[in-house]
């Protein structure tokens, strides 16, 4: 379900570099450092970009920002979300939970064929590769996540960023390839 010619949610008016970012709210996911980040953003882009967040989370944050939230949806109606955005951010921070739990919204980010920036947690930096695929930043690097989404200002360096991270899906990560990976390794390993 997860595919870049899925339709957009309508976004009548918007002219804004949408940043998107679809989960839960629980601290170790870091959506409050990125919406403090993006306060940073807005600070010197004023009217460039808005952050969209899909979450069932509440909301409670001090800081003013373009910021629209979005109700949960049935998992099958968050491509819809995500193919409206045009950057989508996983924000995780340093912690026992980020540097071993791989983030399963990642290859349903890239196979959206968006640009993604994330976080060097768990193997995220082992899928993305900085400037090819997507972009990635020292996890709590206020400056480094500022700096990923300045660049994304560029609409070049997003199209070749979500072309190249739609490519990886399809050439490492679908399940046909995944599960000949764990097939060869368990076959190594009964040997």
């Amino acid at each position: 379900i997860f595919r870049p010619d899925v339709v957009p949610m309508r976004t009548p008016g918007e002219h804004r570099i949408i940043v998107g970012y679809a989960g839960n709210t629980r601290t170790w996911q870091g959506l409050d450092f990125l919406i403090n980040v993006f306060a940073q953003l807005n600070k010197k882009y004023p009217d460039t970009f808005v952050l969209w967040l899909l979450t069932s989370g509440e909301m409670k944050h001090s800081v003013h920002v373009p910021l629209m939230t979005f109700p949960a949806v049935p998992h099958e109606q968050v491509p819809q979300f995500l193919a409206s955005c045009h950057v989508l951010v996983i924000p995780r921070l340093r912690n026992p939970v980020n540097d071993s739990a791989f983030p399963s919204k990642l290859p349903e980010y890239m196979a959206m064929g968006k640009p993604v920036i994330g976080s060097k947690t768990s193997d995220m930096h082992h899928v993305i590769v900085h400037g090819v695929n997507g972009l990635l930043y020292e996890p709590g690097d206020a400056a480094g996540l500022l700096e990923c989404l300045e660049a994304c200002r560029d609409e070049a360096l997003r199209q070749r960023l979500g072309d190249s991270a739609l490519k990886t899906v399809h050439n490492t990560l679908t399940w046909p390839i995944q599960a000949d990976i764990l097939y060869k390794h368990v076959k190594m390993l009964v040997n």
